[in-house]
């Protein structure tokens, strides 16, 4: 089964313990945890830009474990490397849209799943059976389609991302 720590470490070599406050896209984080997301899973308050300044390494695990790594169901992932992509993919663009991408690509590998965004015992059934190989190729051009259409969608905002959300996806 999938460990959480070895996860945890993926997402500490992507995410910057540096202090963000990024006036294009409204976004103030730390360790990649941004203040509007803390506050949606009930971190902190709405304005607790303090809280964001403030954190930790040990916060950052704590935060990622149980606002991503337990609601994702990722202990019951039999490979790593599965667990791991989906991880890093939920917190760079959202646990919704990460499922969602993942359950496409388990359909390009012959699956049948309700695309929804959901994790269940089917969805992980899925993630389970799947060739490791083939699930992380699909993984990565999946994510790097999507971040490619929010680049498009808007340049000003999002192109100076491109080229780490790049890198990211293919990893």
């Amino acid at each position: 089964m999938a460990d959480f720590s070895a996860g945890f470490a993926v997402i500490w070599r992507n995410e910057s313990a540096e202090l963000l406050d990024d006036r294009a896209t409204g976004e103030f984080s730390r360790y990649g945890i941004t203040l509007k997301t803390a506050a949606s899973m009930g971190f902190c308050a709405s304005k607790a830009y303090d809280y964001i300044r403030n954190l930790t390494e040990q916060d950052a695990k704590a935060f990622y474990l149980r606002a991503f790594w337990k609601p994702l169901l990722l202990d019951v992932v039999r490979d790593q490397a599965k667990a791991n992509k989906i991880f890093d993919m939920a917190v760079n663009m959202g646990i919704g849209e990460a499922i969602r991408i993942t359950q496409c690509a388990l359909n390009d590998l012959h699956s049948t799943l309700a695309v929804d965004g959901k994790i269940g015992p089917r969805t992980l059934a899925c993630i389970n059976g799947a060739d490791t190989f083939e699930l992380l190729t699909e993984l990565r051009a999946n994510s790097l389609a999507f971040y490619h259409k929010l680049v498009d969608r808007d340049p000003a905002k999002y192109g100076k991302y491109w080229a780490g959300w790049k890198a990211r996806a293919e990893q």
